[in-house]
């Protein structure tokens, strides 16, 4: 009675909430619409283009370096930073009385070298002379000799003229071989003098060439960079002067990320093999054209037309881009006053680069 009765009524009473409970109610959510934008993707054909930064570089750089030490004694009046000067000019001169000395005494010591070869030549040729003169004599005191022993055996002469005789062939013996010997030394005696022109000529050439040195001539067109000298200022050998530019090519190292590049390398084919590796075959690759504007340059930017020259050999160790090399010719003929500026050393560049056309792309735009 304390059990059952209330379980069943439990159950009873849950089976009658159970059927009896309210149902929910549902709620119809309306379809949310949304504008969609629709185009057609064209089918084009692309040019891949990648933009690199990078600074302007003169495409030489001269460091002239005196070569020999001296009191410089003349300067070209246009020696200044900033001057343009010609190839082959005479920029500047050290004092050449010193080389010039050496040159004398050096030709000097070289014809008194010549003068003893010559000698000994003609000391060869006297003794060749005498040896045969004395050859001959000692051949007829050598006949006397035989006589002398012939008329001793008939005891038709002393033997005190005989031990003269013999005498006489020994002492002629001895010059021959005085002769002979004095000979024999001559060809060393020439060799050693043969050398010692040698020396003398290979130092006439080295003082020749110091007294070249003490004028220093521009190597190609160029700019002058910076100069800190002046007449009568004394340059010791190897010491800086000043620098000069080339002013027929100005390079860009352009920097670009990786995945970038690549867009420039168009290989269908899927070819690996790069075949002999040169930077001719490296520029076959890329076959890119090339812009380059000042990045400073907010309106109109001014441009150059570039040419793809060659790949750094290494990454940017901080973002790890690669450095490809553009080169303007001659941007000082491209110089419009007022216009066009020229392509000074250290500016700041964009470099365009823009690779061969790929047929029937299909163009997405990013968004």
């Amino acid at each position: 009675l304390l059990i059952i009765p209330p379980l069943v009524a439990g159950v009873v009473i849950a089976v009658w909430l159970a059927g009896n409970r309210p149902q929910p109610q549902r709620d119809v959510a309306d379809e949310a619409t949304r504008m969609l934008r629709v185009i057609k993707v064209p089918v084009v054909d692309v040019l891949p283009q990648v933009v690199g930064y990078g600074t302007a570089e003169p495409g030489q750089t001269w460091q002239a370096v005196a070569q020999v030490e001296g009191r410089i004694v003349d300067v070209h009046p246009e020696l200044h930073s900033g001057s343009f000067v010609s190839k082959d000019q005479l920029l500047l001169k050290i004092d050449p009385a010193e080389y010039q000395y050496a040159v004398a005494q050096l030709e000097a010591e070289i014809e008194q070298a010549r003068a003893l070869i010559e000698e000994l030549t003609r000391t060869e040729e006297n003794l060749q002379a005498s040896l045969k003169i004395e050859r001959d004599a000692l051949s007829v005191t050598q006949r006397e000799m035989n006589r002398i022993e012939q008329l001793a055996t008939r005891n038709a002469t002393s033997q005190t003229e005989v031990d003269a005789q013999q005498r006489s062939i020994l002492a002629q013996q001895q010059r021959l071989q005085e002769q002979a010997n004095a000979l024999n030394l001559l060809p060393a005696q020439k060799q050693t003098q043969q050398a010692n022109l040698a020396l003398k000529q290979a130092q006439l050439a080295q003082a020749h060439l110091d007294l070249k040195h003490t004028e220093i001539r521009a190597p190609f067109d160029c700019r002058l960079g910076t100069v800190t000298l002046d007449v009568d200022q004394f340059v010791g050998t190897g010491q800086s002067l000043f620098e000069a530019f080339s002013i027929d090519l100005v390079e860009v190292e352009a920097q670009a990320p990786m995945r970038e590049v690549r867009r420039l390398i168009h290989n269908p084919t899927g070819a690996s093999a790069l075949g002999e590796i040169t930077t001719q075959r490296v520029r076959d690759i890329f076959n890119v054209q090339a812009i380059v504007e000042m990045a400073s340059s907010e309106e109109s930017p001014t441009q150059w037309s570039a040419r793809f020259m060659r790949v750094r050999e290494l990454l940017d160790p901080q973002t790890r881009s690669l450095s490809l090399v553009v080169g303007v010719d001659n941007p000082y003929e491209q110089v419009v006053p007022g216009v066009r500026p020229p392509l000074l050393q250290g500016t700041y560049c964009r470099v365009t680069l823009i690779g061969q056309p790929r047929a029937d792309q299909v163009v997405v735009p990013r968004h």
